[in-house]
């Protein structure tokens, strides 16, 4: 039985990257991988940052974070702001190299091609690219000194 003061929360953009997580929550977590379907990530005009907006027969890849509490989600909301609402999705884990679901995982991947109930930040839809998709490496590369630049501002604390 799942704690109902625990929360899971799929990431597909910035906070998938360890680094900007424990700068925005303060939390040292360790993620796993997991795929959201029917949806598709997107550029947004004149940021860094993606989007994720419902597409029927897209895969997201992202990352999942387990174990967050209220609190946690609460940083969260502020941090993603009015361009994003907070909603339950499905998604499925994916803590092994397989890209296909998986029908046998070992037991060294405790939870591995399970579908979880997790929270998403779905954009609003203002600003998007939608013939543009956002590039996970591009970020890496390029978008995350400048992204982390323009929100060092961020604080936790209210």
């Amino acid at each position: 039985m799942s704690d109902p003061n625990s929360f899971s929360l799929f990431t597909y953009g910035s906070l998938m990257f360890s680094d900007v997580w424990q700068e925005v929550t303060g939390l040292s977590m360790q993620p796993v991988p997991a795929r959201l379907h029917d949806h598709a990530r997107y550029s947004v005009e004149d940021e860094d940052y993606p989007a994720v907006l419902r597409q029927p027969g897209q895969i997201v890849d992202g990352a999942l974070y387990t174990g967050l509490s209220a609190a946690a989600l609460a940083v969260l909301d502020r941090f993603e702001g009015r361009d994003y609402q907070r909603v339950t999705v499905q998604v499925l884990r994916t803590d092994c190299a397989q890209a296909e679901p998986i029908v046998f995982a070992p037991q060294s991947w405790p939870g591995a091609g399970q579908m979880v109930a997790a929270e998403l930040y779905l954009h609003l839809g203002q600003g998007v690219r939608t013939g543009q998709s956002w590039s996970v490496a591009g970020f890496r590369d390029a978008g995350m000194a400048r992204f982390r630049r323009e929100y060092i501002g961020f604080q936790r604390e209210a």
